[in-house]
């Protein structure tokens, strides 16, 4: 037991990624954007309570190994750069327990890490930090990512009141649900209104019903083609994988890499500054041999970031 909470401890604080992003600059606001850390789960809750219009209502969790398992697997994924596998982790672990804030706060990390890599599409990251908002209104680096993008890509200013109930009805009429409740939140932070309070109570019922039927959907399309993508990434490196015969101790590896949306590489390096060595070298000439990738799914942005971990084991006789 000791040595299974010490690991819990440790891997609690490992870091997503130590590069910053950029969303949202402009000559009067510099906004730097980082990626979040998630959070293992240590032991399982066996009872949740609900809030809102149910207060005294407590939800019993079926499985709550089940939950800490897939809480614990997904911030694995997203250590490795997988966050729409991740994503699919949370969001099945919130199936099972609807109010566990561990997995709220994970998946919120993850819909922002997931807006970061949609540099390319910034309508669609809008929509990826309204998704993380939503999940855990107090990440303040997700409310800096979109407001970030609220002034470069929309041309507002978020610390006005019209500009967001403005940007609240938009969302509205294009039937963005989650955009929209978050945008009239954002509003009402700034100014107490009756007239934005009401638009919320309409809502509210919509809300409630897509987070109902959320639950008994299957796993996003997009969700299942990037897991099977990366799945395939990995197969297709393995296998131009090389031991280096001079390698005397077991170890292993890892390489970062991206695909654009063509499946060629645009970037490639170790974890860790090169030595020289003749397994740094072999793991870059894997996965330099294994490319170029199928492109892209259509689902997917314009490039991936993936962390490929390949072992080298020496076996003594």
């Amino acid at each position: 037991m000791r040595s299974f909470l010490l690991l819990v401890v440790l891997y609690t604080f490992i870091l997503l990624a130590t590069s910053a992003a950029h969303y949202g600059d402009d000559k009067s606001h510099n906004t730097s954007v980082n990626q979040t850390q998630s959070k293992v789960q240590g032991t399982p809750n066996t009872q949740i309570e609900g809030s809102g219009a149910k207060k005294n209502r407590k939800t019993a969790v079926i499985d709550p190994a089940r939950v800490v398992l897939l809480n614990n697997e997904g911030v694995k994924l997203l250590d490795d750069f997988k966050i729409q596998p991740a994503i699919a982790k949370f969001e099945e672990a919130l199936r099972l327990a609807p109010y566990d804030q561990l997995a709220k706060e994970n998946l919120a990390i993850a819909y922002n890490n997931w807006g970061l890599q949609l540099k390319d599409n910034p309508k669609e990251a809008i929509k990826q930090f309204h998704k993380a908002m939503l999940c855990d209104p107090n990440n303040l680096t997700t409310k800096t990512n979109l407001e970030g993008l609220i002034r470069s890509y929309l041309g507002k200013n978020p610390t006005l009141f019209k500009d967001r109930v403005e940007l609240g009805d938009q969302a509205r009429l294009s039937g963005d649900v989650e955009g929209a409740v978050i945008e009239y939140q954002e509003a009402l932070r700034l100014k107490d209104d009756a007239g934005v309070k009401k638009k919320l109570e309409k809502l509210a019922d919509v809300r409630r019903a897509m987070d109902k039927n959320a639950t008994k959907t299957a796993l996003p399309p997009a969700v299942v083609d990037l897991d099977r993508y990366i799945a395939d990434v990995e197969r297709r490196v393995k296998a131009c994988w090389l031991q280096p015969p001079e390698v005397n101790e077991s170890k292993c590896v890892a390489v970062f890499c991206t695909i654009v949306r063509n499946g060629k590489l645009s970037n490639v390096h170790l974890d860790h500054v090169p030595d020289g060595s003749a397994l740094d070298r072999a793991a870059l000439e894997a996965v330099k041999k294994a490319a170029p990738f199928p492109p892209l799914p259509r689902s997917a942005p314009n490039s991936i970031d993936i962390k490929l971990t390949l072992d080298c084991k020496v076996i003594r006789k």
